[in-house]
């Protein structure tokens, strides 16, 4: 009698329990900078600076409160549109920063013919050591975002284009079956 009340007991506590299991979300987080340079300022240099939100992509938005980690699989970059001399060069960087403005990552990239990246069919990678990639991670998991800082100097105007940033991410998240 005693065994089938403890059986009982038992089996009340495990069907009253919710169950969780992690679960894998892929998602593309995008950013654009758009890049007017006017001949007629004399200034050939930019320096933008945007935030990457991964509550922005309509995938991650409804998981938010159950995400225990991000993993970065790649960040990389494209041109699009541009328009303006065909050896115009791109000399600066693509920083990636934390939230509060600290640097996680920095990229030179060292003339670079615009052109060639517009017509270019991949997206240049971010050459990342799993060491940059998880404190990136790390700081989408505080608080779902981080900045992209976007700068330099461009050899030959009028020049504007897109300058798009991809980053390709795994959230995972904790969530009831």
């Amino acid at each position: 009698m005693q065994k089938l009340a403890l059986l009982l007991f038992v089996a009340v506590l495990f069907v009253g329990c919710d169950r969780f299991s992690e679960q894998d979300f892929d998602a593309t987080l995008i950013k654009d900078f758009e890049i007017v340079i006017d001949e007629n300022t004399g200034d050939i240099a930019f320096s933008l600076e945007e935030i990457m939100d991964a509550l922005e992509n309509e995938g991650i938005e409804p998981i938010q409160e159950s995400i225990v980690r991000y993993n970065i699989r790649d960040i990389k970059y494209k041109v699009w549109e541009y328009a303006g001399p065909a050896e115009s060069k791109w000399n600066g960087s693509l920083s990636i920063l934390s939230q509060d403005g600290s640097s996680l990552y920095d990229h030179a990239v060292v003339d670079r013919v615009l052109l060639e990246l517009n017509d270019d069919e991949d997206h240049p990678k971010l050459p990342f050591t799993q060491e940059q990639k998880d404190r990136i991670a790390e700081e989408l998991l505080n608080g779902n975002s981080f900045r992209i800082k976007a700068e330099g100097s461009i050899s030959e105007t009028p020049v504007s284009f897109i300058l798009q940033v991809v980053a390709d991410v795994t959230a995972t998240a904790d969530l009831k079956d």
